[in-house]
């Protein structure tokens, strides 16, 4: 494995996360759109969550996921291409860097700090 995550590919404030695969890096936010397609095919997020930290996912799910959240990126490998363009990284390494994006979408519905509440 010749890449790695490493801090400067998770934004948390931005909740965005930069997917390694090949030779390429893929920037994106975790949008409810994209959590929605997420969930449409695997079931609530937090379920998710948990059983890609328990690395109870094939390797072909976790291509799938990645086709479903990167779709809109023209550039970025498809469907079978995915599992290879793991490899530099290491499919490990990605379902933690999954497991990141999951989280940031989850929390996309909460009052960002300082945000006041309640003031309808």
């Amino acid at each position: 494995m010749s890449a790695s995550y490493t801090p400067a590919h998770f934004n948390r404030d931005g909740k965005e996360v930069t997917f390694l695969l090949g030779e390429g890096a893929f920037p994106q936010r975790a949008t409810l759109g994209v959590l929605q397609r997420v969930e449409a095919r695997f079931g609530p997020a937090a379920s998710l969550i948990n059983r890609l930290a328990r690395q109870d996912v094939t390797v072909a799910d976790t291509g799938e996921l990645l086709g479903l959240i990167l779709r809109d990126h023209h550039d970025a490998p498809k469907k079978a291409a995915l599992v290879e363009a793991m490899e530099p990284v290491g499919v490990r390494e990605t379902m933690g860097a999954l497991v990141a994006f999951l989280a940031y979408g989850m929390a996309s519905d909460m009052p960002s700090a300082g945000e006041a509440e309640g003031n309808d």
